[in-house]
């Protein structure tokens, strides 16, 4: 019983983060760095800030980044993710790209019975149509929490005094497909992301879908 209450407190408590969204299309030539701010639904609703960084590599760009997200609430970031992530184009013809993303995931939650910190990763890929002034492209997030270290409370030991702190493995992980857009000005961008939201099984979540509304200021 102790082990399946531990099991669920973790699946519940730990959700996927946001790909940080940029327009591959439009002109980053004058802006190396882009600041990102987005709010919306996503197994509640959350608020985040991102930085993203763009390095060239064999003339070819990538976009290192940092975020962070909380749950909106009393208590601020008391329930938060982080991430350092590396983003950008594996495939391009045209105005046609094919995209990745890859970031390593920290989340770290608390509740009357313990504190949990989380590691886990996070795989993304999208592909469609970026234009210097729009871009709309579908898109497929798979997030994976791997191991979770427990640090119980009192009122959990009362319960269960043998319980132990240490290092949990966590199953299973989360998906997300759906699509993104976004419109493009001089030096902002305005998108959004919206779809169903998924277990690594393929069943829908307690809240089935997410949309996400961005804007990234580029300096």
């Amino acid at each position: 019983m102790k082990n399946i209450i531990i099991l669920v407190t973790i699946i519940f408590s730990f959700s996927a983060l946001k790909a940080q969204i940029i327009n591959y299309g439009a002109d980053h030539s004058n802006a190396a760095s882009t600041v990102q701010l987005y709010g919306g639904l996503k197994y509640g609703v959350v608020l985040g800030v991102g930085y993203l960084h763009k390095l060239e590599i064999k003339n070819r760009p990538i976009w290192i980044g940092a975020q962070i997200e909380s749950p909106v609430g009393f208590q601020v970031l008391d329930d938060h993710k982080k991430a350092l992530s590396a983003q950008g184009t594996i495939f391009q013809k045209g105005s046609f790209r094919v995209n990745a993303s890859l970031a390593l995931i920290h989340r770290a939650t608390q509740n009357p019975y313990a504190n949990m910190n989380n590691l886990g990763a996070e795989i993304s890929l999208n592909t469609g149509i970026f234009r210097p002034k729009w871009f709309l492209a579908g898109e497929l997030v798979f997030d994976q929490p791997f191991s979770t270290y427990i640090t119980h409370h009192e009122a959990y030991r009362e319960i269960y005094p043998q319980v132990r702190d240490g290092w949990y493995k966590t199953s299973g992980g989360n998906m997300r497909a759906g699509i993104q857009g976004g419109y493009s000005l001089k030096q902002f961008d305005v998108n959004l992301q919206i779809g169903p939201s998924l277990n690594s099984a393929g069943r829908m979540n307690m809240l089935f879908f997410y949309g996400l509304l961005g804007v990234n200021w580029r300096i």
